[in-house]
């Protein structure tokens, strides 16, 4: 029911050329008919050679073929198809929009060897696991900075994210919802698939309010990767329709996020620019097969 529901045809102008292929197949079905009152009087053995085209004892006859050739070619050259085409960039990965959280909270040690180092690591190896994807970051404290749009160039962050010190942001606190706004103005821009993760050790009644309005209004999924121990974490990503991820000592948690992001990313135009794939190559298999017919002796001739 599905299969018939996407069937389309891609160049449905060429159906028209269906029109000769109906008059053919009158006028064989009516030369049939004359061969057939023929057979009241002439022996079966003598009338096929008396016949034009000679056809009545043959089940199937060049004429026939050809028309079922002639059809087979228009409904090729009609395309038709019944699903979308494999997107050509299928292993491009989504976007993630990576919001890290640069305050003095995250100097705490009781994550080796800190809060703040860990979480570059975990970023970096995220990186890695996804190596080949688009990635952007935003640094937070008391306002919110982009550090590197999304970008391939996984070198360049990684050179970024050791400077990025509660010490060099100009204003201390905890501005997840700035954070949260610039994340997604980056990901309209790249207008493709996508998901924000942050990166953070707590988070405010406020800051869950500003996720919660951002589901809402039909913004991209939000996960947490929680460093350290923060009831909150659970309620940011729920509220931004996301996954919550603890850290982990092994890549179980880096790999958990890839897997996710990849899961829950979606366009914001969602089915825009999808592409059909023409089916109309797999009938020119059975086409094929027909023409072979055409170098039997006589065959070509008897068309006529």
């Amino acid at each position: 029911m599905n299969l018939l529901a996407s069937f389309v045809f891609l160049r449905p102008a060429w159906l028209l050329a269906l029109l000769p292929a109906v008059l053919l197949a009158i006028l064989l079905w009516r030369r049939a008919r004359a061969g057939h009152a023929w057979k009241r009087w002439v022996d079966p053995e003598l009338l096929d050679a008396l016949l034009v085209g000679g056809e009545t004892g043959r089940r199937f006859g060049p004429r026939p073929l050809l028309l079922a050739g002639w059809v087979l070619a228009i409904l090729a050259l009609a395309g038709p198809s019944w699903r979308n085409q494999p997107s050509p960039f299928a292993e491009d990965e989504a976007v993630l929009m990576i919001a890290l959280k640069v305050a003095p909270s995250m100097g705490a040690r009781d994550v080796p060897p800190s809060r703040q180092e860990r979480a570059a690591q975990k970023i970096a190896d995220l990186l890695d696991e996804r190596a080949g994807a688009r990635h952007g970051l935003v640094a937070y404290s008391g306002s919110a900075h982009l550090v590197m749009p999304p970008t391939r160039d996984r070198a360049v962050m990684l050179e970024l994210l050791p400077d990025l010190q509660p010490g060099l942001m100009p204003r201390t606190g905890d501005e997840a919802g700035q954070a949260l706004t610039l994340a997604r103005r980056q990901l309209e821009r790249a207008d493709a698939a996508g998901a924000i993760l942050f990166v953070a050790d707590g988070f405010r009644d406020s800051d869950i309010a500003a996720l919660g309005e951002h589901r809402r209004a039909g913004g991209l999924p939000v996960h947490v990767l929680a460093v350290g121990a923060d009831p909150a974490a659970a309620a940011a990503a729920e509220a931004g329709g996301g996954t919550v991820f603890e850290l982990t000592a092994d890549s179980a948690d880096v790999e958990a996020v890839a897997r996710r992001v990849q899961q829950t990313a979606r366009r914001p135009s969602q089915g825009e620019g999808e592409k059909r794939e023409d089916g109309g190559y797999w009938l020119l298999i059975p086409l094929a097969l027909i023409s072979l017919h055409s170098f039997r002796r006589g065959w070509v001739v008897s068309t006529y």
